[in-house]
């Protein structure tokens, strides 16, 4: 009766070990199944962007709006500036007695924001060129024109010709280094008599 318990014992003992083989080999199955489908769907997926990414990338550079961007990162860098002094304002009224004069900073401040308002403009023209001309590609039949056109470009719209809108373009080139120059004179006067600050964190803060 012993060696009938003991064999009805390793029989039981076995059959759960082969259970327990047969489950996690069958989850491990499922498991490689589904990151194979993951691993086509994500390659399916990504060559499809990677190749509509590079067409928008060709039409954003055709278009000029990556050297748009370049110029507006240049007045963006101004505007920035301009904030810093409305920083450094408060800076200097910190520990100034109530009513205290701070005309002269407010005077080069406002002088400062000025001397970016010929750039601000030429961006804000250069874009509207770029976007013109972006759409007389797509129109054109351009690569990316399914995913580049928006809800706010009307089809009924006139065409644009690509080249009339290059060429409007490229008058920005032109404008640029005139601006520019002009900008950095306007801006070398104003530094040349700087207003005087009371306050140390500010006047640190004024020369950094």
């Amino acid at each position: 009766m012993s060696i009938l318990s003991e064999n009805v014992a390793t029989r039981r003992r076995l059959t759960a070990e082969l259970a327990i083989k047969a489950f996690f080999a069958s989850n491990a199955l499922v498991a490689i199944v589904v990151l194979a489908l993951i691993t086509i769907f994500l390659f399916r997926e990504g060559f499809g962007f990677f190749g509509q990414n590079l067409a928008n990338l060709r039409l954003y550079r055709r278009a000029g709006l990556e050297y748009v961007d370049i110029i507006r990162d240049q007045a963006q860098q101004h505007a920035a500036l301009s904030r810093k002094l409305g920083e450094i304002r408060q800076l200097e009224g910190q520990n100034l007695p109530s009513g205290s004069n701070l005309e002269a900073f407010d005077q080069f401040a406002s002088a400062f924001s000025d001397s970016g308002e010929f750039l601000n403009a030429l961006v804000s023209d250069a874009n509207d060129q770029a976007s013109a001309l972006r759409e007389a590609l797509i129109a054109a039949g351009a690569p990316a024109a399914a995913s580049s056109t928006t809800e706010s470009e009307s089809p009924t719209s006139a065409p644009v010709d690509p080249e009339s809108a290059m060429k409007a373009l490229r008058l920005a080139d032109t404008k640029f280094p005139t601006i520019a120059e002009t900008m950095k004179g306007k801006i070398d006067n104003l530094l040349a008599a700087p207003p005087g600050l009371m306050n140390p964190k500010a006047q640190r803060a004024f020369e950094m």
